[in-house]
């Protein structure tokens, strides 16, 4: 997984984002709020993280 850092770090500082994009599609160039699961067992995930977006 990744993409999910800067979300984590907005997390820890109070504030939380309107939307999350998770894709399962390989990105190059991925925004701050696209978490790439490409590759990854889905039922494996920590996402936690989300609690309480919009995804």
């Amino acid at each position: 997984m990744t993409g999910h850092e800067a979300i984590t770090a907005m997390r820890r500082n109070g504030m939380k984002p309107a939307f999350v994009w998770v894709s399962d599609y390989p990105h190059r160039n991925p925004d701050n709020l696209t978490v790439n699961v490409h590759g990854d067992t889905p039922e494996m995930l920590d996402l936690r993280f989300l609690v309480g977006t919009t995804v």
